[in-house]
Protein backbone atom coordinates (compact mmCIF):
# COMPACT_ATOMS: atom_id res chain seq x y z
CA UNK A 1 0.00 0.00 0.00
CA UNK A 2 1.63 3.35 -1.31
CA UNK A 3 1.86 6.60 0.62
CA UNK A 4 -1.10 7.99 -0.97
CA UNK A 5 -3.36 5.72 0.03
CA UNK A 6 -2.92 6.35 3.48
CA UNK A 7 -3.28 10.43 3.44
CA UNK A 8 -6.75 9.21 1.68
CA UNK A 9 -7.62 7.16 4.88
CA UNK A 10 -6.12 10.39 7.48
CA UNK A 11 -8.24 12.87 5.19
CA UNK A 12 -11.57 11.07 5.46
CA UNK A 13 -11.21 10.28 9.84
CA UNK A 14 -10.03 13.78 10.07
CA UNK A 15 -13.02 15.32 8.89
CA UNK A 16 -15.03 12.47 10.37
CA UNK A 17 -13.56 14.38 13.35
CA UNK A 18 -14.42 17.79 12.76
CA UNK A 19 -10.59 19.21 12.69
CA UNK A 20 -10.21 22.30 10.23
CA UNK A 21 -6.07 20.80 8.74
CA UNK A 22 -5.47 17.40 7.68
CA UNK A 23 -1.47 16.50 7.83
CA UNK A 24 0.14 13.75 5.51
CA UNK A 25 1.92 10.43 7.07
CA UNK A 26 4.08 7.84 5.42
CA UNK A 27 4.07 5.98 8.68
CA UNK A 28 1.00 4.11 9.20
CA UNK A 29 1.61 4.25 13.00
CA UNK A 30 1.08 7.71 13.05
CA UNK A 31 -1.58 7.95 10.64
CA UNK A 32 -3.49 5.64 13.24
CA UNK A 33 -2.60 7.41 16.13
CA UNK A 34 -4.28 10.56 15.07
CA UNK A 35 -7.31 9.18 13.87
CA UNK A 36 -8.09 7.23 17.12
CA UNK A 37 -6.75 10.51 18.91
CA UNK A 38 -9.11 12.95 16.96
CA UNK A 39 -11.99 10.66 17.66
CA UNK A 40 -11.80 9.81 21.03
CA UNK A 41 -11.21 13.78 21.56
CA UNK A 42 -14.49 14.89 19.67
CA UNK A 43 -16.64 11.87 21.87
CA UNK A 44 -14.28 12.96 24.94
CA UNK A 45 -16.02 16.63 24.48
CA UNK A 46 -19.05 15.13 23.90
CA UNK A 47 -19.36 13.62 27.06
CA UNK A 48 -18.29 16.51 28.61
CA UNK A 49 -20.21 19.06 27.34
CA UNK A 50 -23.22 17.04 28.61
CA UNK A 51 -22.16 17.35 32.29
CA UNK A 52 -21.99 21.05 31.88
CA UNK A 53 -18.77 21.55 33.61
CA UNK A 54 -17.47 24.61 33.67
CA UNK A 55 -13.95 25.91 33.49
CA UNK A 56 -12.46 26.17 37.20
CA UNK A 57 -11.50 30.08 38.54
CA UNK A 58 -7.77 30.08 38.56
CA UNK A 59 -7.36 33.58 40.21
CA UNK A 60 -10.09 32.73 43.02
CA UNK A 61 -8.97 31.96 46.44
CA UNK A 62 -10.77 29.20 46.72
CA UNK A 63 -8.51 25.89 46.13
CA UNK A 64 -9.90 24.59 42.80
CA UNK A 65 -10.42 21.31 44.50
CA UNK A 66 -13.36 23.14 46.18
CA UNK A 67 -14.77 24.87 42.98
CA UNK A 68 -14.64 21.12 41.57
CA UNK A 69 -16.75 19.98 44.71
CA UNK A 70 -19.17 22.20 44.51
CA UNK A 71 -19.75 22.22 40.10
CA UNK A 72 -20.28 17.81 41.15
CA UNK A 73 -22.09 18.07 43.59
CA UNK A 74 -24.27 20.64 41.91
CA UNK A 75 -24.85 18.26 38.86
CA UNK A 76 -26.01 15.61 41.05
CA UNK A 77 -28.35 17.98 42.60
CA UNK A 78 -29.71 19.00 39.27
CA UNK A 79 -29.37 15.10 37.61
CA UNK A 80 -26.92 15.32 35.29
CA UNK A 81 -25.59 12.58 37.09
CA UNK A 82 -28.11 9.69 37.70
CA UNK A 83 -27.64 7.20 40.91
CA UNK A 84 -25.32 4.63 41.11
CA UNK A 85 -23.84 5.88 37.19
CA UNK A 86 -19.90 5.52 36.98
CA UNK A 87 -18.83 9.45 37.45
CA UNK A 88 -16.63 10.56 34.52
CA UNK A 89 -13.04 9.16 34.83
CA UNK A 90 -10.82 11.56 36.24
CA UNK A 91 -7.96 11.62 34.11
CA UNK A 92 -11.01 12.91 31.63
CA UNK A 93 -12.05 15.62 34.02
CA UNK A 94 -8.62 16.55 34.45
CA UNK A 95 -7.69 16.84 30.57
CA UNK A 96 -10.89 18.67 29.98
CA UNK A 97 -10.76 21.03 32.41
CA UNK A 98 -7.31 21.77 31.91
CA UNK A 99 -6.11 21.21 35.82
CA UNK A 100 -3.97 18.62 37.45
CA UNK A 101 -5.33 14.91 38.31
CA UNK A 102 -4.37 15.14 41.78
CA UNK A 103 -7.09 18.19 41.78
CA UNK A 104 -9.64 15.96 40.47
CA UNK A 105 -8.60 12.99 42.92
CA UNK A 106 -9.03 15.34 45.76
CA UNK A 107 -12.61 16.98 45.08
CA UNK A 108 -13.56 13.63 44.46
CA UNK A 109 -12.25 11.53 47.60
CA UNK A 110 -13.94 14.94 49.72
CA UNK A 111 -17.26 13.47 48.21
CA UNK A 112 -16.79 9.94 48.54
CA UNK A 113 -16.45 10.72 52.40
CA UNK A 114 -19.49 12.99 52.37
CA UNK A 115 -21.50 10.46 50.80
CA UNK A 116 -22.06 12.09 47.89
CA UNK A 117 -19.74 9.53 45.41
CA UNK A 118 -19.00 5.76 46.18
CA UNK A 119 -15.88 3.73 44.86
CA UNK A 120 -16.09 0.19 43.94
CA UNK A 121 -12.87 -1.43 43.62
CA UNK A 122 -11.81 -2.46 39.88
CA UNK A 123 -14.88 -0.73 38.63
CA UNK A 124 -14.66 3.17 39.35
CA UNK A 125 -16.22 5.88 41.27
CA UNK A 126 -20.09 6.04 41.27
CA UNK A 127 -23.05 8.21 42.09
CA UNK A 128 -24.58 7.41 45.67
CA UNK A 129 -28.48 7.29 45.75
CA UNK A 130 -30.02 9.86 47.93
CA UNK A 131 -29.65 10.28 51.84
CA UNK A 132 -32.32 12.35 54.03
CA UNK A 133 -31.90 14.31 57.56
CA UNK A 134 -34.09 12.19 59.97
CA UNK A 135 -34.16 14.35 63.80
CA UNK A 136 -33.42 11.40 66.33
CA UNK A 137 -35.65 13.44 69.20
CA UNK A 138 -38.59 14.12 66.47
CA UNK A 139 -41.92 13.39 67.21
CA UNK A 140 -43.72 13.86 63.99
CA UNK A 141 -45.12 12.87 60.47
CA UNK A 142 -42.65 11.02 58.53
CA UNK A 143 -44.20 10.84 55.24
CA UNK A 144 -44.06 14.95 55.18
CA UNK A 145 -40.38 15.28 56.99
CA UNK A 146 -39.15 12.88 53.86
CA UNK A 147 -41.22 15.30 51.43
CA UNK A 148 -40.64 18.43 52.71
CA UNK A 149 -36.66 17.97 52.20
CA UNK A 150 -37.89 17.50 48.28
CA UNK A 151 -37.56 13.25 48.34
CA UNK A 152 -40.58 11.04 47.00
CA UNK A 153 -41.96 9.01 49.58
CA UNK A 154 -43.58 6.00 49.41
CA UNK A 155 -44.79 2.73 51.64
CA UNK A 156 -44.38 -1.14 50.48
CA UNK A 157 -47.09 -3.19 52.80
CA UNK A 158 -44.61 -6.31 53.63
CA UNK A 159 -48.02 -7.78 55.84
CA UNK A 160 -51.05 -7.34 58.03
CA UNK A 161 -51.52 -10.53 60.06
CA UNK A 162 -53.44 -10.62 63.06
CA UNK A 163 -53.32 -13.38 66.16
CA UNK A 164 -54.15 -14.03 69.30
CA UNK A 165 -52.20 -11.62 72.06
CA UNK A 166 -49.68 -13.35 74.40
CA UNK A 167 -49.15 -12.47 78.13
CA UNK A 168 -46.46 -10.26 77.63
CA UNK A 169 -48.05 -8.00 74.77
CA UNK A 170 -51.33 -8.15 76.90
CA UNK A 171 -49.17 -6.65 79.97
CA UNK A 172 -47.91 -4.58 77.91
CA UNK A 173 -50.50 -2.85 76.04
CA UNK A 174 -52.98 -3.01 78.79
CA UNK A 175 -55.32 -5.20 76.93
CA UNK A 176 -57.47 -8.20 78.24
CA UNK A 177 -56.13 -11.79 77.44
CA UNK A 178 -59.01 -12.71 74.57
CA UNK A 179 -58.19 -9.58 72.64
CA UNK A 180 -55.86 -9.87 69.05
CA UNK A 181 -52.50 -8.57 68.71
CA UNK A 182 -51.85 -6.67 64.94
CA UNK A 183 -48.35 -7.60 63.39
CA UNK A 184 -48.22 -5.05 60.30
CA UNK A 185 -44.63 -5.05 58.19
CA UNK A 186 -44.01 -2.56 55.79
CA UNK A 187 -40.93 -1.21 53.64
CA UNK A 188 -40.90 2.82 53.32
CA UNK A 189 -38.63 4.14 50.33
CA UNK A 190 -37.46 7.56 49.45
CA UNK A 191 -37.13 8.57 45.81
CA UNK A 192 -37.84 4.52 45.41
CA UNK A 193 -35.24 3.04 47.19
CA UNK A 194 -36.36 0.99 50.48
CA UNK A 195 -34.58 2.94 53.23
CA UNK A 196 -36.40 1.93 56.76
CA UNK A 197 -38.25 -1.73 57.35
CA UNK A 198 -41.05 -1.09 59.92
CA UNK A 199 -42.50 -3.70 62.52
CA UNK A 200 -45.88 -2.01 63.90
CA UNK A 201 -47.38 -3.87 66.50
CA UNK A 202 -51.04 -3.16 68.48
CA UNK A 203 -53.53 -4.43 70.31
CA UNK A 204 -56.57 -4.75 67.85
CA UNK A 205 -59.03 -3.38 70.86
CA UNK A 206 -56.99 -0.08 70.10
CA UNK A 207 -58.00 0.36 66.63
CA UNK A 208 -61.08 -2.30 66.37
CA UNK A 209 -61.73 -1.45 62.44
CA UNK A 210 -57.80 -1.80 61.53
CA UNK A 211 -57.55 -3.14 57.71
CA UNK A 212 -55.02 -3.37 55.52
CA UNK A 213 -55.82 -0.66 53.07
CA UNK A 214 -55.50 2.09 56.40
CA UNK A 215 -52.07 1.56 56.35
CA UNK A 216 -50.99 0.56 52.47
CA UNK A 217 -49.85 4.06 51.51
CA UNK A 218 -50.77 6.36 55.04
CA UNK A 219 -48.60 7.24 57.45
CA UNK A 220 -49.25 6.05 60.70
CA UNK A 221 -50.27 9.51 62.70
CA UNK A 222 -53.11 9.78 59.79
CA UNK A 223 -53.93 6.84 61.04
CA UNK A 224 -54.40 7.29 64.90
CA UNK A 225 -56.21 10.88 63.62
CA UNK A 226 -58.63 9.02 61.69
CA UNK A 227 -59.64 6.86 64.28
CA UNK A 228 -59.68 9.79 66.65
CA UNK A 229 -56.56 7.45 68.86
CA UNK A 230 -54.71 10.36 70.99
CA UNK A 231 -51.19 9.98 71.35
CA UNK A 232 -49.05 11.87 73.96
CA UNK A 233 -45.78 10.70 74.56
CA UNK A 234 -43.37 7.95 73.16
CA UNK A 235 -39.78 6.83 74.22
CA UNK A 236 -37.41 5.49 71.40
CA UNK A 237 -34.21 3.09 71.77
CA UNK A 238 -32.12 3.58 69.39
CA UNK A 239 -28.87 0.42 69.03
CA UNK A 240 -26.89 -0.61 65.90
CA UNK A 241 -27.59 -3.77 64.62
CA UNK A 242 -26.99 -6.30 62.25
CA UNK A 243 -29.36 -7.03 58.93
CA UNK A 244 -30.74 -10.09 59.55
CA UNK A 245 -31.78 -12.20 56.05
CA UNK A 246 -35.62 -10.95 56.15
CA UNK A 247 -34.32 -7.56 56.90
CA UNK A 248 -31.78 -7.51 54.01
CA UNK A 249 -34.40 -8.90 51.64
CA UNK A 250 -36.45 -5.96 52.05
CA UNK A 251 -33.87 -3.04 52.09
CA UNK A 252 -31.89 -4.72 49.48
CA UNK A 253 -28.64 -4.99 51.23
CA UNK A 254 -26.26 -8.02 52.05
CA UNK A 255 -27.45 -10.52 55.36
CA UNK A 256 -25.10 -8.87 58.26
CA UNK A 257 -25.02 -5.43 56.92
CA UNK A 258 -24.66 -2.92 59.91
CA UNK A 259 -28.12 -1.04 60.19
CA UNK A 260 -29.63 1.40 62.96
CA UNK A 261 -32.69 -0.06 65.04
CA UNK A 262 -35.22 2.13 66.55
CA UNK A 263 -37.14 0.83 69.03
CA UNK A 264 -40.23 3.62 69.46
CA UNK A 265 -43.08 2.77 72.45
CA UNK A 266 -46.24 5.36 71.94
CA UNK A 267 -48.10 6.22 74.79
CA UNK A 268 -51.95 7.74 75.02
CA UNK A 269 -53.14 10.45 77.42
CA UNK A 270 -53.33 8.01 80.44
CA UNK A 271 -49.47 6.34 79.96
CA UNK A 272 -51.29 3.44 78.37
CA UNK A 273 -49.17 1.91 75.41
CA UNK A 274 -51.01 2.41 72.10
CA UNK A 275 -48.75 1.05 69.46
CA UNK A 276 -44.70 -0.26 69.46
CA UNK A 277 -42.61 0.16 65.93
CA UNK A 278 -39.64 -0.89 65.21
CA UNK A 279 -37.13 0.80 62.58
CA UNK A 280 -34.54 -1.14 60.62
CA UNK A 281 -32.67 1.97 58.90
CA UNK A 282 -29.97 1.68 56.53
CA UNK A 283 -27.01 4.11 57.45
CA UNK A 284 -26.10 4.89 53.58
CA UNK A 285 -29.81 6.62 53.27
CA UNK A 286 -30.09 8.25 56.18
CA UNK A 287 -28.35 11.01 58.39
CA UNK A 288 -29.53 11.96 61.88
CA UNK A 289 -29.43 14.56 64.00
CA UNK A 290 -30.31 15.58 67.48
CA UNK A 291 -31.54 19.56 67.17
CA UNK A 292 -29.78 21.24 70.47
CA UNK A 293 -30.18 25.08 71.40
CA UNK A 294 -28.02 27.15 73.70
CA UNK A 295 -29.59 25.92 76.95
CA UNK A 296 -28.86 22.12 76.44
CA UNK A 297 -25.73 22.74 74.90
Amino acid sequence: MGVGTYTIVCIEYLRGANTNYVRTYSNSINIKSIIINGILNRKLNDKMKKTDLSPLNLDSNEPLYKQLVDQIRRLIEMKAFKYDEPLLKEMDISNYLGVSRSVVRQAVLQLVNEGVLYRVSGKGTFVSKPSFEYDLLGFYNFKEEVEKQGFEFNIRLESFVKFEIDLFNASMFRVNEDDNLIEIYRTLLVDNYPVILERTIIAESIIPNLTEEDVRNTAFLEVFDKHSVNLRKAKKYIEPQLADSYTAEKLDINSGMPVLEIDRYTYGPTNNLIVRSEWKIRGDRCRHFINLDTYNI
